[in-house]
């Protein structure tokens, strides 16, 4: 690793564009020039809306275009420099439900993978949190610590891989110079607050803990125990309560009719969240798109009884699909007659009863993953078009 880099900018430029009906063009950076040297703390101040935040996003690489100029580095390009740097920004989001030493033990994993075994985790935690004063805070949970202290502990995670650069906005605390053994850059500045429910994952991802498809893959295998087993024991429930035929081929349908229907619903509820930063209006949302798959799953409207021109939406709507798979996992495939104890039952015969609700003729499986395919990716496209917006 680099021991020492100085970073030079010189009629470095940035303007943006303000107003929604009358647009004005105001400059935020106006052809200013400076070097920060290796080995050296640089702090820049200034008033607000001078432009100090600006200036720390462009040099950190948070903000990669739309700025005029240039931008050098001794012997390093821009991207040399973004994979030596962290940025620590005013509104550092860390996960509230792990302690200081957990935070750590997280962080330390995903930066430096399967290089350090548990004893020497241990030992770079602890020697990382004595530097900053946070020892006698190991089992102390994030949500529960001070402004000042989890502004140190958002030093903490980005120091256990010994960054050469280390940007800060808005530090409350101070960090010496030698709590590194490589340099440190300090720079100070006021940072537009940005949708919590993105913090984290903007932190960490600009920070390189890890991928954005890491991330994606990560956060929707954790629910996938959760899903399966809620999904396998209402089914089990109302299965056996409702008496239908214990047939391992009919029980078998249901738990996979049911589990996708999990997953979609998963998926839909990723989507609606990931629009929608605030989490009410997200469920406000997410509760409409279930309004509509309800509508249109072929229980308050059949398909045959729809105008032609609206015919299409059954295709698109997953709960039209599971509502149909699980029909035919219980009335389906040859099931003997249905107990009837009057002299005449209409639909004795689960085949008429199938007509009745225009059931199709098999499980449409590969429904279930095309819309599983495109709402996840067009989740995860989202996600990285918000991602670019907010930074």
């Amino acid at each position: 690793m680099v021991e020492g880099i100085d970073i030079t900018f010189k009629q470095l430029t940035y303007k943006t564009t303000t107003g929604i009906f009358k647009k004005t063009e105001k400059n935020i950076l106006d052809c200013i020039s400076g070097t920060f040297r290796a080995g050296e703390l640089s702090v820049i101040l200034g008033p607000s809306g001078s432009g100090r935040t600006t200036l720390l996003n462009i040099l950190s690489g948070l903000v990669q275009d739309n700025f005029q100029g240039t931008l050098n580095t001794d012997e390093l390009n821009y991207t040399s420099l973004r994979n030596q740097s962290s940025y620590i920004m005013q509104d550092q989001m860390l996960h509230p439900l792990l302690t200081v030493a957990e935070a750590m033990d997280f962080a330390i994993q995903l930066k430096t993978g399967k290089t350090m075994d548990r004893v020497q985790r241990t030992h770079k935690c602890n020697i990382i949190l004595k530097q900053l004063g946070l020892t006698d805070l190991g089992d102390t949970l994030t949500e529960n610590l001070s402004g000042g202290e989890r502004k140190r502990l958002s030093i903490a995670v980005e120091l256990v891989n010994d960054p050469s650069i280390l940007f800060l906005d808005e530090p409350t605390t101070g960090l010496d110079s030698h709590s590194s053994s490589k340099f440190v850059t300090y720079l100070s500045g006021l940072a537009k607050s940005v949708p919590t429910d993105l913090s984290v994952l903007r932190r960490e991802h600009f920070n390189r803990w890890y991928s954005s498809s890491s991330y994606y893959l990560a956060l929707t295998i954790a629910d996938i125990p959760v899903l399966i087993g809620v999904t396998i024991v209402f089914i089990s429930i109302s299965y056996y309560m409702t008496g239908q035929p214990i047939e391992h081929q009919r029980i078998m349908l249901m738990f996979v009719v049911g589990i996708l229907i999990s997953f979609t619903a998963q998926a839909f509820g990723l989507l609606a969240s990931s629009i929608f930063s605030d989490v009410t209006i997200s469920l406000v949302i997410g509760a409409g798109l279930m309004a509509v798959h309800m509508i249109f799953c072929g229980v308050l409207v059949l398909r045959k009884d729809v105008q032609p021109w609206l015919k299409w939406i059954f295709d698109i709507t997953f709960l039209s699909h599971g509502n149909d798979g699980m029909v035919l996992a219980l009335f389906g495939y040859n099931r003997e007659k249905l107990e009837c104890e009057r002299i005449y039952c209409h639909y004795a015969e689960p085949k008429d009863f199938l007509k009745l609700i225009d059931a199709p003729s098999h499980i449409s499986f590969h429904s279930f993953f095309i819309i599983l395919l495109i709402v996840h990716s067009f989740t995860y496209i989202n996600m990285m078009m918000k991602l670019k917006k907010i930074n």
